[in-house]
């Protein structure tokens, strides 16, 4: 698994206060990650759309990468593997933003960075670049923040924090940097690997939304990521068709549980759903389980004042079977419109997305629209 080489807190820094940048598409930057614990080798290699991060075990070979990972950068394709590992080992996935690009920077706002009280200190001579030296105070136990940086393109040649007892840790250095195309052996990807590139990426989240609601995934978020909004909100809940989105009026029973937490929290809680037959009725026990009724004719349930996490159950009589989903509350407006979007009613293992509704046709499905 790779590791993000800066700190967030030092990414705000170098967009906000050194303006446009001359970012390299080629070259090659070795640094020493210590945000971590141990400090970790990282080579990071970029050639125009082609990228490749070496990683390196602090306790086996320093001059053998443990993994190696490679960016497609005009597909969004990714591959890793464990060099000298068969070739089966490989591996593929899709990204999307950050892939490591030790010359990219998360811009944010400027109150923000104001909030840190993020300024700069000095400059330096540094590898033979020119930096400007920045000062932030982050939330403990991180402390102070110093970080040295390109003044010409942006890159984080060194980051060091300061705790309250004045102890200093290393957490970003550079240890070398070159400006010029790698050479072709250094960028290679074995066959094996190479081939998976070649098939159909598997659908980005994007493109598998907007199948599913015939709509720009942009007006959409996932239910299911966290972290939960701090602002309050009412919520309706429906259940609508891929595809069509047309509200399913009728043949399924919904419960929610208010006291349901972050798995994180440590809190476990079971349920027990019964249905005793396809004509039945639903019984819902367990934790804060209790069933809740729709509020129209046309199948919307009101969730009022929604807490920031909450389990919400969806059992279907004629497809005899439930889905149970643990909800990240999103309140972007005082009324959230949350959408069960499922492919068929009958066959829930078809799939399905629990999506809040952000903008877009949607919207006309809240009660009073």
């Amino acid at each position: 698994m790779r590791q993000r080489n800066l700190l967030p807190i030092i990414l705000l820094l170098a967009p906000l206060l050194l303006g446009a940048q001359n970012k390299p598409t080629s070259y090659t930057v070795t640094e020493l990650n210590g945000m971590f614990g141990t400090p970790l080798k990282m080579t990071i290699l970029r050639h125009g759309d082609a990228a490749l991060i070496r990683h390196y075990d602090p306790a086996g070979n320093a001059q053998s990468p443990s993994s190696v990972d490679y960016f497609d950068l005009a597909t969004h394709q990714s591959l890793s593997w464990t060099p000298g590992a068969p070739a089966t080992n490989c591996g593929s996935g899709r990204f999307s933003g950050d892939w490591g690009d030790p010359f990219d920077s998360a811009g944010e706002t400027m109150e923000e960075l104001k909030s840190m009280n993020g300024k700069m200190v000095g400059t330096e001579k540094m590898l033979g670049f020119d930096t400007t030296i920045y000062e932030a105070s982050a939330p403990p136990p991180i402390g102070k923040m110093r970080a040295w940086i390109d003044t010409t393109s942006g890159l984080v040649l060194k980051m060091v924090s300061t705790d309250a007892n004045g102890k200093q840790t290393t957490l970003v250095e550079v240890v070398s940097v070159d400006k010029t195309a790698p050479p072709a052996a250094e960028m290679q990807v074995p066959a094996a690997c190479l081939a998976l590139l070649k098939q159909a990426p598997p659908p980005t989240w994007a493109q598998k939304i907007a199948k599913l609601t015939n709509d720009d995934a942009k007006n959409y978020q996932n239910a299911l990521l966290g972290p939960a909004s701090t602002d309050s909100c009412n919520v309706t809940y429906r259940v609508v068709a891929a595809g069509t989105m047309q509200p399913v009026t009728g043949g399924f029973q919904v419960a929610v549980d208010r006291t349901r937490r972050d798995p994180n929290s440590g809190k476990n809680v079971s349920y027990t759903i019964g249905v005793p037959t396809v004509a039945g009725n639903a019984t819902f026990s367990g934790g804060g389980l209790e069933e809740i009724h729709s509020t129209t004719r046309d199948g919307a349930f009101r969730i009022e004042n929604a807490p920031a996490t909450f389990d919400i159950e969806t059992v279907f009589t004629e497809a005899v079977g439930a889905s149970s989903a643990l909800i990240y509350r999103q309140c972007k407006a005082p009324e959230m419109l949350l959408l069960y979007v499922v492919k068929d009613t009958r066959k829930l293992s078809e799939g399905g997305e629990y999506l809040w509704v952000l903008g877009g046709k949607s919207k006309a499905l809240l009660p009073g629209r």
